[in-house]
């Protein structure tokens, strides 16, 4: 299988990148990114990204998008929109057109487009986009909290990312959904699905949290 990978130097698409790269399955992987990194492992070719130049290369038969920023990172919420809704929307629909059989979408647990949060809001706006484009394949992941460590610095995540594990104990039955869940987890949930193509589209944090017991989760 060939796939490609937009958001690749993320916490959740540096993940894949490094999963992917040891799964035999996979035999060519391109991993997007605005600067090109200094070393790649073995099967990963860098590709090249500019919102105004959107590359899918021939062939591929999986797009992992995991494009993502912050509103404080962004400078407001318009410049928000260009990544998490235009950007993520660009790609799907170049895609599409490419005939990729099967994209999958890191989104965020409680997205909808109808939140009165605008954050949540614009995510699930992007869902409902890219449920429009009508994909043989399209699987959406809603994680909580993601854990794991950032190049960049999130203050107020790192002080959530130590705290809350301490509440485990407390993310039962519905409350699941909200449970933090490790940013490699996802990664490998998201291969689960793109290789096995079950027939749910959008997974809640609950539904990783199960799907990651029958894994391999170092």
């Amino acid at each position: 299988m060939h796939a490609v990978i937009f958001g690749s130097t993320g916490l959740t698409g540096s993940h894949l990148v490094e999963v992917l790269s040891q799964d035999s399955r996979f035999s060519k992987i391109h991993a997007a990114s605005r600067t090109e990194p200094e070393s790649l492992p073995n099967k990963v070719i860098h590709l090249p990204f500019a919102t105004n130049n959107i590359v899918i290369p021939d062939n591929t038969d999986v797009v992992f998008c995991c494009l993502g920023t912050t509103i404080k990172k962004a400078g407001s919420q318009r410049e928000f929109e260009k990544v998490d809704l235009h950007s993520v929307f660009t790609v799907a629909q170049k895609a599409r057109l490419q005939g990729v059989k099967t994209f999958v979408l890191v989104s965020s647990t409680g997205a909808n487009a109808r939140s009165r949060n605008f954050y949540l809001r614009t995510k699930g706006r992007a869902e409902e986009k890219l449920l429009n484009l009508e994909f043989q394949r399209l699987y959406i992941m809603r994680p909580a909290l993601l854990l794991g460590q950032r190049s960049e610095k999130r203050a107020g995540e790192n002080i959530a990312q130590k705290i809350m594990p301490l509440f485990n104990f407390m993310f039962i039955g519905k409350l699941l959904k909200y449970k933090p869940i490790s940013a490699k987890t996802v990664a490998k949930t998201m291969i689960y699905v793109a290789v096995n193509q079950p027939p749910s589209h959008i997974f809640e944090c609950d539904e990783l949290h199960k799907l990651a017991q029958h894994l391999p989760i170092e």
